[in-house]
């Protein structure tokens, strides 16, 4: 990328080329147009340096301080409100003790006070050998003894390199740098762009021994277009190179370029490389990477080099392309792909721009969240192949870490697992990962937000529960923010690499800073080894986990939970299921059982829980445990069991799927008892804060516990001591703190006939008497609705009667109950979950077309979904749903039309409502609503549909949105019912 002097803005290097007319290096020769195979870039010049040692160091640059503007990649999908998405696998378990690691060395890199900073970002990376670390930074490197940290080369600029080499990688000094190490052949690979001038260079620098500072066999190939950040793998048959490429002024992005070197002539004496072969994919894809080999065992032979982007278009998984390349016949080379990898939904991170928060300061810093980061490292165990790679996506409006593991890239690729580590609201971002010898994995990255930009690491074991990290800990903590020159530039890049010497110790650069300031950014580098790495191979395991892992049984019914046993090791025996700990009257079964996980792999049944009429209620903890010989391993399903006639007095417990306390048996009362509400969040021991059904109202983070405002209990019960139903009188206690201000505070009570699809109403506001603890009451008459029911107690500082509010030091809380004769009134039970989209738009599927939203213009509650919002929109939003013959089959839902059409007569913009059978296809179509529906934002009206015919089958309730090609129209659903 290019240069701009701080203060003016540049386009990337820059908006024009100027032409190197003096060059001895012209534009790379191409094969001529319709030859098959890949593009063949000839190679320009080559030559081997003198020893570095013996090539005195270019002293890095002082000038005027410069940035990098970034060139972000084009967007393939819809925008999506940043928080508007819970991320389906945000790691939700507790996270153990610290990473389990042992820390080596940590030592300043280059970068401040190392030499004077003079651009950003610096583009952190590194690499390590077998004896010595290199570290590369726009635009200085240095040669570090990986034993002791010390400095035996540098800092130098990068094109120091190139000495005696001739040409602009003589001349220039444009950074992008990349540097890794092949430790099949024990050599250095570092690489930087020329881009100041038109055409663009790679120059590419092998060294001809295991040290650094010896000599260099030294490449330049051209482009006639830019050549933006390249990242580079190590692989048997290749180095493989991947590029954004964009247009010689920079301002056209025309699609990832994949390309090859030959390795085996690079790292020969006298070898000739010729040209490097590429491969030009569309301007709609980009931010792919190489996979870049680990470990001392290679890929199968002839293996294709493993090349991978995530999904742009559906922000849902991941694309994989295969390489292979000939260089006796480069017309039989090849690329195919792309293969999609499904994955968990995300939004990238700011949306893949410039959100990060600092403490103390305005300047937000860029998060580069759309693409991947680098590396994609590979490795082969075996019994299986592995990749693992991460990228940046938002949780509730900050930034989190996503990574994945796939396996058989080279067969059909999988996920074989997947998560999101944001074990808080601080920002984590621009990470690195890789895996040791046996399966262990760290994650480094950078962490901002409460904090000042720091340095930190989590990690896995190969035995830790999928899906999972453990706690993190820090590198370093840094000092200072980065503010000033309005510059947010950071990152672009950081690196994970393994010590090759034992194969089991990481070494990990990054960005940090030490003081206030802008283009002052210093760099860290740090080694860590999980002690359990190198000794005896572990003896082939498995592991076992449910999902999901709680469950609602009523009596007299059933319900199943997926097991997966997972290959560790090298497993691939039988495993025989069995249940535990099953309250009277339940049984269990599994199917088929035993199961035998394939190598590398895993293998699923299902559970079955079947709760006889008079089953006993209540909750429990199941064990389900996998036996194999002599060895066990187990994991825990909550099972609730459900009565439909009730008792008396019930006690709450935390219900994972409605995300707060819940009496799941029908009763004369529900309490929430002592402890599950006492406190708000971070204020107090309140677990599983905040209490409110999906998560759908944020507490206040303010004061301290039991000295300012918090709900501490809620309780409703009965009137007459009868269980609850509908028009029953119910009283509702809540337990509350007050400030030593009782009249400044004050409880909304509010109730919601349908805990599933909540529409709150308000009960009353009370007003505490006196400081302190206290129980202030109201009554209510239950209404016909769902069969669970839910109350909300929202204690506030100030204000006015709200059932969700953003105060400082606010609370609030929602209890659930189970009530008998739920869905009367001659309604029915409701059907659907979530109707309201409160908290996230699940279980309802929302394709691209759809958003979820919990922005200005609900009709009730936070959420809601907005259809169509985008010119060539044709997207569903559907929720999957059995109708018994006993239901009515009447569907209502509010809709709110706006749009920028202008015509009176013509349906550009569609939102049919149809009905679709589980495979997808249209089975009726009962509405259909168009721009000619426009209204004012906000302003709902009520629609009502007849399903009856459906009764007895399940079917797709589906809201479909079209849109042309100019002015847009938004089609708002909210408060979705079937009964």
């Amino acid at each position: 990328m290019g240069f701009k002097p701080a203060g003016i803005l540049l386009s990337a290097a820059l908006a024009f080329f100027m032409v190197d007319a003096g060059s001895a290096q012209e534009e790379g020769r191409r094969k001529p147009p319709g030859q098959v195979g890949p593009e063949v870039i000839e190679l320009d010049h080559s030559d081997i340096s003198l020893p570095l040692r013996d090539i005195a160091p270019i002293p890095p640059r002082f000038q005027d301080n410069e940035e990098h503007p970034v060139k972000k990649l084009p967007h393939r999908h819809p925008f999506r409100p940043l928080g508007s998405r819970s991320d389906p696998v945000l790691q939700t378990l507790a996270p153990g003790p610290l990473v389990s690691t042992t820390p080596g060395l940590s030592f300043d890199g280059v970068g401040v006070p190392n030499y004077g900073v003079a651009s950003a970002p610096p583009d952190t990376v590194g690499a390590v050998g077998a004896t010595q670390y290199v570290q590369w930074v726009n635009t200085a490197f240095a040669v570090f003894d990986k034993a002791s940290g010390s400095m035996v080369y540098g800092p130098a600029n990068g094109n120091t390199l190139w000495a005696g080499f001739g040409g602009r990688c003589e001349s220039d000094n444009d950074g992008d740098p990349i540097v890794v190490y092949d430790q099949a052949a024990n050599r250095w690979v570092m690489t930087q762009f020329s881009v100041s001038f038109q055409p663009c260079f790679q120059c590419i620098a092998v060294s001809t021994i295991s040290y650094a500072t010896g000599t260099w066999r030294r490449f330049a190939y051209s482009f006639p277009d830019f050549n933006d950040y390249p990242k580079v793998g190590v692989w048997p048959d290749a180095y493989y190179i991947t590029y954004n490429m964009f247009n010689a002024a920079g301002t056209a992005f025309l699609g990832s370029k994949l390309c090859a070197y030959d390795r085996n002539q690079m790292i020969t004496a006298g070898g000739t490389p010729g040209g490097q072969q590429c491969f030009q994919l569309a301007n709609t894809f980009g931010g792919v990477l190489p996979s870049d080999w680990d470990g001392a065992t290679p890929p199968p032979a002839g293996a294709p080099n493993y090349m991978v982007a995530f999904d742009d278009a559906g922000l849902n998984g991941l694309n994989l392309w295969k390489f292979h390349v000939d260089w006796a016949s480069p017309g039989s080379s090849s690329l195919t792909g792309p293969t999609k990898i499904s994955g968990a939904a995300f939004t990238e991170a700011c949306n893949g721009g410039t959100c990060i928060t600092q403490p103390g300061t305005t300047q937000r810093l860029d998060s580069l969240a759309d693409r991947l980061m680098f590396r994609l490292a590979y490795r082969n165990f075996g019994d299986h192949e592995a990749l693992v790679v991460n990228h940046s996506v938002d949780v509730s409006g900050h930034s989190g870490v996503r990574w994945y593991e796939v396996r058989s890239p080279s067969a059909t690729p999988t996920l074989f697992q997947q998560g999101t580590f944001s074990p808080d609201t601080n920002h984590r971002w621009m990470g690195s990962m890789a895996m040791d010898q046996a399966g262990n994995m760290l994650l480094g990255y950078s962490v901002s937000g409460a904090v000042r930009p720091s340095v930190r690491y989590t990690g896995r074991l190969a035995t830790d529960a999928l899906g999972t990290m453990q706690a993190e800990s820090e590198l370093l903590a840094g000092t200072g923010v980065q503010t000033g020159s309005s510059l947010s530039r950071w990152g672009d890049y950081s690196a994970m690499t393994i010590d090759p010497s034992d194969d089991c110790t990481f070494w990990y650069t990054q960005e940090y800073i030490k003081a206030n300031g802008a283009f002052n950014w210093s760099t860290r580098v740090g080694s860590f080894k999980f002690p359990s790495c190198g000794g005896v191979p572990p003896p082939p395991d498995f592991s076992v986990s449910a999902s999901p892992s709680s469950l609602t049984v009523a009596q007299g019914s059933s319900g199943t939970s997926t097991i997966t046993v997972g290959s560790l090791n090298g497993f691939s025996s039988a495993v025989t299921l069995s249940a535990s700990g099953l309250p009277s009257g339940v049984t269990a079964s599994f199917s088929p059982n035993p199961i035998t996980p394939p190598t590398g792999g895993s293998a699923a049944s299902t559970l079955t829980v079947n709760a006889a009429a008079g089953a006993a209620t209540g909750t429990s903890t199941v064990t389900v445990t996998g036996t194999s010989g002599a060895t066990t391993h187990g994991a825990s399903l909550s099972l609730t069991v459900t009565a439909t006639g009730g008792g008396g007095a019930q006690t709450a417990v935390f219900d994972a799927t409605v995300r707060a306390p819940k009496c799941a048996t029908v009763g004369s009362s529900c309490d929430s008892g002592a402890a599950l509400l006492l406190g708000r969040d971070g204020k107090g021991p309140e677990p599983n804060q905040p209490n409110t059904i999906n998560g759908s109202c944020a507490d206040g983070t303010s004061g301290t516990f039991h000295s300012d405002e918090s709900n501490d209990r809620i309780k409703v019960s009965t009137t007459d001591g009868s269980g609850f139903a509908p028009g029953k009188t119910v009283r509702v206690d809540a337990t509350v703190w007050a400030w030593t201000s009782p009249s400044a505070d004050h409880l909304d009570l509010y109730f919601a006939p349908d805990a599933n699809s909540p529409v709150w109403s308000l009960i009353a506001t009370l007003t505490p008497t006196a400081a302190g603890a206290q129980t202030l009451s109201a009554t209510y008459t239950l209404p016909s609705g769902g069969s669970v029911q839910a109350v909300r107690a929202r204690f506030r500082y100030q204000g006015s009667a709200s059932s969700c509010s953003t105060g400082s030091y606010d609370d609030h809380d929602d209890l659930a109950f189970a009530v008998n004769g739920g869905g009367g009134g001659g309604g029915g039970s409701e059907l659907l979950t979530n109707g309201g989209f409160e908290g996230s738009a699940s279980p309802w599927v929302l394709s691209s077309g759809f958003i979820w939203s919990s922005g200005s213009f609900p009709h009730s509650g936070a959420g809601y979904v907005i259809g169509g919002a985008a010119n060539n929109v044709n997207g569903t939003a559907y929720q999957q749903v059995s109708i018994p013959t006993t239901a009515t089959g009447t569907l209502t839902f509010w809709l709110n039309v706006t749009t920028n059409e202008t015509t009176t007569t013509t349906p550009f913009d569609k939102l049919m409502v149809e009905v679709r059978n589980t495979a997808g296809g249209v089975l009726a179509t009962l509405a259909t609503y168009s721009n000619l529906n426009r209204g004012t934002a906000g302003v709902y009206s009520q629609k009502t549909l007849d399903l009856s015919a459906f009764k007895g089958q399940t079917v797709r309730v589906t809201f479909h949105a079209t849109t042309d090609v100019s002015l847009t129209t938004s089609f708002r659903v909210d408060d979705v019912s079937l009964k």
